[in-house]
């Protein structure tokens, strides 16, 4: 389901929403296959389900369909053709690149493809060149020059243990402000990897937790 949510993905955002149709069916799609509690070897078990007998999805109904024929060809490649090419194309490669920058997401990102910046290497160049010149640039946040400054050293993983350890801190400040607010970790932290991109941390209150009012 990975490279199906990932197209729905560049369809609704990257593209600016132009394929909002194509993207909200595939995303579908995805959810409803990954509800399923047996594995997928066959598209023919999506158009005929093994207890039901009832389509996963009406497309799976249908012969010509096109998410049908993305599924066989998933489950016999494992890629995606679509997804591929959409991927070469400079436009999509250009922003998908330009969102590596911590602080810039597909809209931002779109807008500074609209204006040149075609890539991470020429953001960069232009921002240290005006920090060169004026000392200061006006095209990115500060946040975001942070994160231009540092693409390379964010997207390496943390081990295990830096990544509990921010766990922790978090579930101390959290319980420290809302003593009664819960706390739990989630992610690849709580599924227990041993490298972890980021912290994911869910705060909820108690059933004791005040209320207004």
């Amino acid at each position: 389901t990975a490279p199906m949510e990932e197209l729905a993905d560049i369809y609704e955002h990257v593209l600016g929403g132009v394929d909002k149709y194509k993207a909200k069916n595939h995303r579908t799609i995805a959810g409803r296959i990954k509800e399923l509690d047996f594995r997928v070897e066959d598209v023919s078990q999506l158009a005929k389900h093994p207890v039901t007998g009832k389509p996963v999805h009406p497309a799976f109904e249908r012969a010509d369909s096109s998410v049908r024929d993305k599924v066989r060809e998933l489950l016999a490649t494992g890629k995606m053709q679509k997804l591929e090419a959409l991927k070469r194309e400079p436009r999509v490669r250009g922003i998908l690149d330009l969102t590596r920058v911590h602080g810039i997401g597909t809209e931002i990102a779109r807008g500074l493809y609209q204006r040149g910046f075609h890539s991470v290497a020429d953001l960069r160049d232009k921002v240290e060149a005006e920090e060169r010149a004026r000392g200061t640039s006006d095209v990115l946040t500060p946040t975001q020059r942070v994160g231009l400054r540092h693409v390379e050293d964010f997207e390496v993983k943390m081990p295990r243990a830096e990544a509990e350890a921010i766990a922790a801190y978090v579930r101390e400040a959290a319980e420290a402000a809302a003593p009664r607010c819960q706390v739990t970790v989630a992610g690849s932290v709580r599924r227990g990897k041993a490298t972890c991109g980021d912290v994911d941390v869910l705060l909820a209150p108690t059933a004791g937790f005040p209320r207004p009012g």
